[in-house]
C-alpha cells in the first residue's frame, strides 16, 4: 500500500502559493501549486466580449440613425451621455476615482436608445440612464454584481412610469424591402430588423452566442 501525502499552503490563495513537502525523509520533494480558478482559461477577455458586443450594436444604430435622422441620433446620444455622466456621479459620491467604463456604458446606452421611440422627449432617457446605472447598476455592486440588464430594467421602468411616451403599436412587415428598412418602425431598433440580424450573426460567427 502507497501512501500519498499532500500538503496544503496557508498562505492566501488570491495568488498562486507553492508548496513544497516531502514524503519521508531522504524522499523526493513534491511540489504542490495552489491558485484560484479559473483553471481553464482562453486568450477571449471580457474586455474583448464587450467591444465584440459594441460592434453588435453599431448596425441597428447605422440604421436608426438613417431612418430618424437628428432625433434617433439625438435619442442614443442622450441614452449614452446619462449613462456616463450616472457612472461618473455614482464614483464621486461613494468616494472612488472617476472612472467610466467605456464598453458597458456604450451597450447599455445603445440598448435603452434603441428600445425607446425616435419622437421620446429627451428627458426621458436621460431619466432612463440615470435609473439603469444608478438603481439596476451600481446598487447591486456594479458592473458583473447586477442581477438584471440595466438597459432591460430602465426599459422597463419607462414603459411604467410614461409608458404615452415609450409604447408603440405593432409593427407589420408586407415585404423584405421593409425587412430591410421599416418606415413604419417608431422604435429606433425596428427600423431595420435585417441589420439587427446582422449584429447577431456577428456575434455568432465570432462564437459569443452559440
Amino acid at each position: 500500500m502507497r501512501l500519498l501525502l499532500i500538503c496544503l499552503s496557508v498562505e492566501d490563495t488570491a495568488y498562486a502559493a507553492y508548496t513544497t513537502c516531502k514524503r519521508k525523509p531522504g524522499g523526493r520533494d513534491l511540489k504542490l501549486v495552489v491558485s484560484p480558478p479559473p483553471f481553464i482559461k482562453k486568450k477571449r477577455t471580457t474586455s474583448k466580449v464587450l467591444w465584440s458586443v459594441v460592434i453588435a450594436l453599431l448596425p441597428p444604430v447605422v440604421a436608426a440613425v438613417y431612418l430618424f435622422r437628428l432625433p434617433g441620433l439625438l435619442v442614443l446620444l442622450t441614452c449614452v451621455a446619462s449613462c456616463a455622466l450616472t457612472e461618473a456621479a455614482v464614483n464621486r459620491v461613494s468616494g472612488k476615482k472617476i472612472h467610466i467604463p467605456l464598453a458597458p456604458t456604450l451597450i447599455t446606452g445603445l440598448i435603452l436608445g434603441l428600445l425607446l421611440p425616435a419622437k421620446t422627449p429627451l428627458w426621458i432617457p436621460f431619466i432612463g440612464g440615470v435609473f439603469a446605472i444608478a438603481i439596476a447598476k451600481e446598487a447591486f455592486g456594479g458592473h458583473g454584481s447586477n442581477i438584471f440588464n440595466p438597459a432591460i430594467a430602465a426599459w422597463v421602468f419607462l414603459m411604467i412610469s410614461w409608458a404615452t411616451d415609450t409604447l408603440t403599436q405593432p409593427i407589420t412587415f408586407y415585404d423584405f424591402g421593409s425587412f430591410l428598412l421599416n418606415r413604419q418602425a417608431e422604435r429606433l431598433v425596428e427600423a431595420s430588423p435585417a441589420f439587427v440580424l446582422l449584429g447577431g450573426m456577428f456575434l455568432f460567427l465570432t462564437r459569443l452566442i452559440k
